[in-house]
């Protein structure tokens, strides 16, 4: 018997026996559904029973179309646009009659369309592409299809009207994700801040001269304690870097937050940290995610012994001391607004707004705002009543160590 789906609220609830129990149902579904559709083809889909397609179109068009029919050619239109660009969104177009001038063309036709646009014979498709490529065209649907329900959760979220728990579920995972963005964004922020600061200290707390602990004392210097501020910086930046390929990489890039503002500004400050880190091109960054990604559990130590044995990652790690040490600004201890996370030319009359490593600085203190901000909003709908506190600042909470425990001497 052909499965059924049909539509409760915003979400596709499946009635009737299961096919198998060992893969996604719905994702069945919708590969038996195309299956019907690639062979009887789009003349036909106002007479075909596609019930899945029908339920899984009711969730993605907006506003939803009189005609059945429609619906669905609307939504596995969408779904292969997602897949097009290439040989591979031709055959799909060939296969699923999606162009004028195969529309109306029989199967076997378009199936060896489909195989011409793909470089191979016809029995080559049909064992090893065809199936493949419809699974990719479901898989497309149920993406589109969650999508549109995280976006009616959130327009019911700010209308303060009750979610349903799996949209809930899905915006909990969506912040679970930002927040792994926000720890090494975070941190970048406040090392790159820490590598200038500790040149503004006075006096100058941690030059200590060669021999003062012994014959093996080799000195030290205000410069290398803030060097080793900023190395810390380059690997929190290629944590960033290698998190923000894993979110692209699992959610398309997707940002679903209480408005389309929000998510427009959150893109924006993410794009802004990597743009205004001048010293590095794509094939710097390609070279410091495949260090981390070598780094066993991606931990600090070894990840800069790696660097430092890679020739491109000294190349690398000089030209980021080199723009870390551009900046020229200056700032009184502790006059960083509570509200703020850093000191930028936005709060400070002594930062440039050209200074481009306070340009990144002033986009981590963007994202971090942001998304605490509109966590914030999730909590509230939650009911729960605490406001939202930032903590005590890095800046805070060195400078009260510094004048309750002393100056005291440190490496980096």
């Amino acid at each position: 018997m052909q499965p059924r789906w049909r539509l409760s609220g915003q979400n596709l609830v499946r009635i009737g026996p299961m096919r198998d129990e060992g893969a996604s149902q719905e994702l069945d579904d919708l590969i038996h559904d195309l299956k019907l559709l690639r062979e009887k083809g789009l003349q036909e889909v106002d007479d075909l029973d596609l019930s899945a397609l029908s339920a899984a179109s009711k969730v993605v068009i907006r506003p939803e179309p009189p005609d059945n029919g429609a619906a669905v050619e609307i939504l596995v239109r969408r779904a292969v646009a997602r897949l097009s660009g290439g040989n591979y969104g031709d055959a799909l177009q060939a296969l699923l009659g999606l162009t004028p001038d195969t529309r109306v063309l029989t199967a076997g036709v378009r199936r060896s369309m489909a195989a011409a646009a793909l470089g191979c014979g016809l029995s080559t498709f049909l064992r090893k592409h065809e199936e493949p490529m419809l699974r990719q065209v479901a898989r497309q649907i149920v993406v589109l299809s969650t999508e549109q329900q995280m976006r009616d959760g959130r327009e019911q979220l700010v209308a303060r009207h009750p979610v349903e728990s799996k949209i809930a579920l899905h915006w909990i995972e969506m912040f679970q994700a930002y927040y792994r963005l926000w720890s090494p964004i975070y941190a970048l922020g406040a090392d790159l801040t820490a590598a200038r600061a500790t040149l503004l200290e006075k006096p100058r707390p941690y030059d200590r001269l060669y021999g003062t602990h012994g014959p093996d004392d080799p000195g030290y210097s205000q410069e290398e304690q803030a060097e080793g501020y900023a190395r810390f910086a380059l690997y929190w930046y290629s944590i960033f870097e290698w998190e923000l390929r894993r979110f692209r990489a699992l959610y398309g890039g997707l940002w679903m937050l209480s408005s389309t503002e929000i998510e427009t500004e959150v893109r924006d400050a993410v794009y802004r940290i990597y743009w205004n880190v001048q010293p590095l091109n794509e094939r710097d960054v390609s070279a410091l995610r495949t260090l981390i990604d070598d780094t066993p559990n991606q931990e600090l130590h070894p990840f800069l012994e790696r660097l430092a044995a890679d020739e491109a990652g000294v190349v690398v790690h000089e030209r980021w001391q080199e723009w870390t040490a551009t900046c020229s600004c200056a700032w009184a201890p502790e006059s960083t607004p509570d509200d703020d996370y850093f000191p930028t030319a936005k709060n400070q009359p002594g930062i440039s707004v050209d200074c481009a490593v306070h340009q990144v600085v002033d986009a981590c203190g963007v994202y971090c705002e942001l998304i605490d901000c509109d966590w914030a909003k999730i909590a509230d709908w939650y009911q729960l009543d605490e406001e939202l506190r930032k903590g005590i600042a890095a800046e805070k909470l060195y400078t009260d160590w510094r004048s309750t425990a002393g100056l005291a001497e440190g490496s980096s």
